[in-house]
């Protein structure tokens, strides 16, 4: 038997077909008593989904509010937290608006191991994703893992460099110097 192209995330349920398909008499387990992933603690999504809305719908808009919430599940409060916290947001006090991609980018850093610009805008937040990110972004999100990480202005030019070149050829030239 040989399996290809699994992922991470589609793994368990892979491997359990493969077994029923060798072993047919393979016994399922339950999903309830099944190890959930890293912030997929919520019970009733529904609920959570009011709470979280009825928290901050207010503070970062409804579309925010669903696109963390889908992207770091019940880890959403932790990194809304962080933003609140960020430099401008300690400045300005409790009615600043929170900075989501400052709580992003230190939770990345912080909780997820983040150590290349790359792992941030591509793999951590999805920034860079569908495309190249903005040179402001770029910029905000390399000076904020500087900090963290303690890197040089060397260092940091080169993980811009490095992400540049991560694209293809094409897409480059959309990119946006410092």
């Amino acid at each position: 038997v040989s399996v290809l192209g699994v992922k991470y995330t589609t793994a368990g349920d892979v491997a359990e077909k493969v077994m029923k398909h060798i072993v047919p008499s393979t016994i399922r387990i339950p999903l309830t008593s099944q190890p959930r992933l890293k912030g997929g603690q919520i019970d009733d999504l529904s609920a959570y989904r009011t709470k979280i809305l009825g928290r901050w719908k207010d503070e970062i808009g409804e579309t925010e509010c669903l696109r963390l919430l889908f992207n770091y599940g019940s880890e959403i409060e932790e990194i809304l937290h962080l933003a609140k916290a960020s430099v401008g947001g300690e400045q300005r006090g409790d009615t600043a608006k929170p900075d989501i991609l400052e709580g992003e980018i230190r939770f990345s850093i912080r909780r997820e191991m983040a150590q290349k610009l790359s792992d941030v805008i591509l793999r951590r937040t999805g920034y860079g994703a569908i495309g190249p990110p903005s040179g402001s972004v770029l910029n905000k999100v390399s000076r904020r893992m500087a900090d963290e990480l303690g890197w040089s202005e060397d260092r940091r030019r080169q993980e811009i460099e490095g992400l540049k070149e991560s694209y293809p050829p094409f897409l480059r030239g959309r990119m946006v110097n410092e």
